[in-house]
């Protein structure tokens, strides 16, 4: 629960970074998709801010029951319809639109948390 209120306060922090200085306003943070891993030990979500080209989608990942957690893979725009599907414990699929363009966080496509290793494959949606 912790992972998903710190991932959810840096995108709220990207939300602010991306506002123009005329506006005061904040970008609400919506999430559409939650999925669990088999085994139940780790969390994917999607959440997006903002509007349209202006927004951002991204995927977090909460590892082993909320010891630790990471974003995985972002991109420009909103109503993406992002998908996420589970390959097994370690694995996690992200199907999205075949026309954006997907970025990997600063770790690339393995996020590690202890002894714990997700690899996030992307799948482009025709």
């Amino acid at each position: 629960m912790i992972v998903r209120f710190l991932a959810i306060f840096g995108l709220l922090g990207l939300g602010l970074w991306g506002c123009s200085q005329d506006s005061t306003e904040l970008s609400p943070i919506h999430e559409y998709a939650h999925t669990a891993s088999p085994g139940g030990h780790m969390h994917a979500y999607v959440y997006e801010y903002g509007e349209g080209a202006e927004g951002l989608t991204q995927v977090v990942i909460d590892i082993d029951s909320g010891r630790c957690g990471s974003g995985s893979v972002s991109a420009y725009g909103t109503g993406l319809n992002f998908r996420l599907r589970w390959i097994d414990d370690n694995n996690l699929e992200v199907i999205h639109p075949a026309n954006i363009d997907i970025q990997h966080n600063v770790s690339g496509s393995v996020l590690q948390c202890l002894d714990k290793k997700i690899k996030v494959h992307t799948a482009a949606r025709e």
